[in-house]
């Protein structure tokens, strides 16, 4: 054995640790306190020397594994040396870096020492796990295109193959070569691979076949599609198969499919004619019965204001009207003609638009203070719409309360018959609506303002209004083009789904604006809002957060149609206590 001169072995080590750039440490090895690291080991591990020495890896937090730094311990105490590849190490900036390690148990300085080299191998196992991955990959994709590649070494006579060249023929990857190819039965077809094999070698041309083996793992008969190119220069030949056996067995089912339906149509041309219109009449017939549900839905609205009304105009029927008779009786010819005079205005005016507020300041002004009438007609005036009749047609001095009341009370009742009629009109609309939802035609459309439909739209719905909704309207005058119809439907539907949402009591705002070329109609109430995860979903067919029976969940689906044909937009926002629908049209102004 060599003898080395105890002195140059220390030089030649100590030249060693300070130029390696491979990381050297020495740690004792009953308690793992660093004694001694190198300067390779301070630059990766961007700790400084003073916070090192005197440390452990632990307290340094140098191991990212706890399991690998107890295998490498109980590898020193068992063999005195380990050798561990990879090794996860933590950087003081936290970087985590991969290291091959190696270790022994030596004396150094009267006592055990662990010196440990570790070489960053980081870029490297990134490559082994891109080509591993790159790997997986690839037979993954083999595997689900049912494709395989190979390679053939003329020099050497050895052939290569992916995994998924050895599935399709059945061979085990291990024993694939070309006389495990060429043993697969069917051979008739040996001939053909030879010639095109041959002539791609001494001609160039173009290796792309078709044939049959019997598979090797399980003897089933499959259709191979094979594709070669050959490397002159390093005499190489390369090539791509294709298991197509059950693309081949789908296509012949389709010609074969493709036959007997061209039978078919050539022998009941005439009854296929014949048959395509019944089934035309079907498919109508079967849409309007998944619609009717919806029908029933969409038309309770203003069926339901004309049962209101109707609620109405019987109790005053039976209860009302032969008092209002004997009243009427009771009264002077000149009580008689302020009372006919009250009724005609009261039914040819429309209901006022003004704050009660506003209609009270302006019937004080069109009476002269001397000839007023007392506060309590006045205000029975405004309870019952009256105060838009002309006051110089009336006379203060038979204008009571009693006549006024009356005259109210039975106009209340005749007004109901106008609503059952307008509320019949609105529900021949939303047939019609359903119908344009199924195609039908489409209906006149002209230049009109959309706020007097609103209106119509709150006076259909006034018997949910009145038990707890506070009205705002705030009308900005637009105009739009369309069919006032149409969109009618869009308002009652809006409106209604506000007043349901906030259970009959709670704030409901109406507004109309001009925003640029758009008529901007906003609908808001102050219910719970819509929840977030619901939002997108409103808009769609047949959703519908209501219980079964209440409808399809067709309403906002068609009141977005019906916007969009008219060349607009709706959209909504919502958040707890404000939920706003808003309604754009191009403006006609």
């Amino acid at each position: 054995m060599l003898e080395v001169d105890p002195f140059s072995a220390i030089e030649y080590f100590s030249a060693v640790f300070l130029t390696s750039p491979d990381h050297i440490t020495v740690s004792r090895y009953n308690d793992g306190t660093y004694l001694m690291v190198n300067e390779a080991f301070l630059r990766s591990s961007g700790y400084s020397s003073e916070e090192v020495i005197g440390k452990t890896s632990v307290e340094l937090g140098l191991w990212v594994e706890e399991e690998g730094r107890h295998q490498f311990l109980e590898s020193l105490r068992t063999q005195r040396k380990a050798i561990l590849e990879p090794v996860k190490f933590r950087a003081k900036n936290q970087e985590i870096r991969f290291f091959q390690l190696a270790a022994a148990v030596a004396r150094v300085g009267g006592e055990d020492c662990i010196v440990a080299i570790s070489r960053d191998i980081t870029e490297e196992q990134h490559l082994k796990e891109g080509l591993e991955k790159s790997k997986f990959l690839f037979e993954r994709a083999e595997e689900l295109a049912n494709i395989g590649s190979w390679e053939l070494d003329y020099q050497t006579g050895r052939v290569t193959a992916s995994a998924g060249a050895a599935r399709v023929y059945g061979i085990e990857p291990s024993q694939f070569s070309v006389k495990a190819v060429e043993q697969l039965p069917l051979p008739e077809f040996r001939p053909l691979l030879d010639k095109a094999r041959n002539e791609l070698i001494a001609h160039g041309t173009p290796y792309d076949v078709e044939f049959q083996i019997q598979r090797a793992s399980d003897g089933q008969r499959r259709v191979i599609h094979s594709q070669a190119q050959y490397d002159h220069v390093n005499q190489r030949l390369y090539g791509v198969i294709r298991d197509i056996t059950e693309e081949k067995a789908a296509l012949s089912r389709v010609l074969d499919f493709q036959k007997e339906l061209e039978k078919q149509v050539a022998e009941r041309t005439e009854a296929l004619l014949q048959s395509q219109k019944e089934l035309n009449f079907a498919e109508k017939l079967a849409s309007l019965g998944q619609l009717s549900a919806s029908l029933a839905h969409e038309v309770n609205t203003p069926l339901s204001a004309i049962i209101s009304a109707t609620g109405i105009l019987t109790h005053f029927f039976h209860n009302q009207l032969l008092t209002t008779l004997e009243f009427y009786a009771g009264l002077t010819p000149a009580q008689q003609s302020q009372y006919r005079r009250l009724w005609q205005g009261g039914l040819s005016e429309e209901a006022p638009a003004d704050s009660r507020l506003v209609r009270r300041r302006k019937l004080k002004e069109s009476w002269p203070i001397q000839t007023a009438p007392s506060s309590e007609v006045l205000e029975a005036l405004l309870d019952f719409d009256l105060d838009t009749v002309p006051s110089d047609t009336l006379s203060d001095s038979v204008l009571d309360l009693p006549l006024v009341t009356s005259v109210g009370e039975s106009l209340s009742a005749a007004r109901m018959a106008s609503i059952m009629d307008t509320a019949a009109q609105k529900a021949v609309a939303v047939v019609t609506a359903l119908r344009q939802y199924l195609g039908g035609a489409t209906q006149p459309a002209h230049r009109f303002s959309p706020e007097q439909d609103l209106d119509t739209a709150l006076t259909l719905l006034q018997n949910q209004l009145k038990q707890g909704v506070t009205v705002e309207r705030r009308y900005g005058g637009v105009t739009v083009h369309g069919s006032p119809s149409e969109l009618g439907q869009v308002w009652l539907n809006l409106l209604s789904n506000a007043v349901q949402a906030m259970n009959c009591c709670g704030r409901l705002e109406i507004e109309t604006s001009h925003e640029d070329n758009w008529a901007v109609i906003r609908v808001i109430d102050s219910g719970p809002g819509i929840p977030p995860e619901l939002k997108d979903k409103i808009f769609e067919p047949f959703f519908t957060t209501k219980k079964t029976g209440d409808g399809l969940g067709l309403g906002l689906d068609i009141c977005r149609k019906i916007v969009e044909r008219h060349h607009g937009m709706i959209s909504v926002e919502s958040c707890p206590g404000h939920t706003c629908f808003s309604v754009r049209l191009p403006s006609s102004a």
